[in-house]
């Protein structure tokens, strides 16, 4: 932990930028239940969908024969639960941070310094994921 967080303040220094405090950004992100389920072995979908809305889930959608289930970070293990009960074993299942609002970069200098520092914070082998709130462009 100690040598990661020296790591990526190191990265912050390199691009001129400062690394903030703990707690500082989470107003800028809501972390968040993902599942990914194949669509495949459930033979009545709308009967999977219930089940999972009781265990906790707030949207379920369906595209390329993969469900998307998201649902508040305090749901995951009821969620989870549910599957195992139904015999769903989900491709994969994650908590994440997505952003609230995003941001855009006009200055193509500020730009790549941010493209830079993503870059080397992905990197980093102790570095498992990146998130950010910059819109796509």
């Amino acid at each position: 932990n100690t040598r990661t967080v020296a790591n990526v303040r190191s990265y912050f220094t390199k691009v001129q930028g400062s690394l903030g405090t703990t707690g500082s950004l989470e107003f800028v992100f809501k972390r968040e239940a993902n599942f990914l389920v194949n669509a495949e072995g459930i033979s009545d979908q709308d009967e999977f969908e219930l089940e999972v809305i009781d265990a906790g889930a707030d949207d379920i959608t369906l595209e390329d024969g993969v469900f998307e289930i998201i649902a508040p970070v305090e749901a995951f293990g009821s969620i989870q639960s549910k599957l195992q009960e139904l015999s769903i074993t989900p491709e994969e299942a994650r908590l994440e941070r997505v952003p609230l609002n995003y941001k855009s970069i006009n200055d193509s200098d500020t730009l790549k310094q941010f493209e830079k520092l993503i870059d080397l914070i992905e990197e980093d082998d102790d570095v498992v994921t990146v998130y950010h709130n910059l819109e796509e462009q």
